[in-house]
């Protein structure tokens, strides 16, 4: 499942990033890395950006764009 499609307050572990991915490298500098566990804290209205937590302290916020392209799990 891709990241735009994980629901509020859950929490996912980051498999891969979708070959091709334009910003995989600024993802990985960001310190999002496969086999991270994050939670989805929100998204807007319209459904980007969408906001993660990663550990207990890092937000970030992601375009929808670039959330599908990182597959995730539910765990």
């Amino acid at each position: 499942m891709g990241l735009c499609d994980v629901k509020k307050n859950q929490t996912v572990k980051i498999l891969e990033f979708k070959d091709g991915m334009s910003g995989r490298e600024l993802l990985m500098g960001m310190g999002l890395l496969p086999g991270d566990c994050i939670t989805v804290i929100g998204t807007s209205f319209l459904g980007s950006p969408i906001t993660i937590l990663k550990g207990e302290d890092q937000l970030l916020a992601l375009r929808k764009s670039e959330a599908k392209h990182i597959i995730t799990e539910v765990i």
